[in-house]
């Protein structure tokens, strides 16, 4: 902290769509990137273990097994990293999936942010197969921090939420 400011970073990893291993690798080197320069948030676009347009592959349980497994690995190689680190991954609970920004921090997943603004327009179709109920994840009795990411920053609602 200098002056009572931390530093903040957003990375855009170089992604390959469905190759969680690849872009795991990309976003573990990026972490450490953005350590040497002394950040201490560090925030990574939506889906990038899995790539954003994998489409029906989002219904496969092998994409989702390696997105799952490769967020174990990034959490696990940054455990020595003092930063919170946002990274956006698919995420199955009870036989529904999620788009959430799981939420790191020296070697531990301490929490998972679901997007809760999806966009209605023919762009992103493929989120209509996401609906997400709040309220029903929040019945999971999972922790998670809620911050705005793509396009939930041009909402005009609260900013952040903190459930538990």
């Amino acid at each position: 902290m200098k002056n009572g400011y931390i530093k903040t970073a957003a990375a855009t990893p170089y992604i390959t769509v469905a190759d969680c291993n690849a872009n795991g690798n990309e976003i573990i080197r990026l972490i450490h990137e953005m350590e040497k320069e002394h950040v201490k948030v560090m925030t990574f676009p939506e889906l990038c273990i899995t790539g954003y347009t994998c489409q029906d592959l989002f219904l496969q349980r092998r994409l989702l097994d390696s997105a799952w497994e490769t967020l174990l690995k990034i959490t696990k190689e940054t455990a020595d990293v003092d930063a919170l680190v946002f990274v956006g991954v698919p995420f199955r609970n009870h036989g529904k999936l999620y788009n959430v920004a799981a939420v790191l921090n020296r070697g531990e997943i301490i929490g998972l942010v679901p997007k809760t603004y999806l966009p209605n327009y023919g762009e992103f179709y493929v989120w209509s197969m996401w609906i997400l109920r709040e309220r029903e994840f929040l019945s999971e009795q999972i922790f998670f921090l809620s911050v705005r990411r793509s396009r939930s920053l041009w909402q005009l609602q609260r900013s952040a939420r903190i459930y538990g």
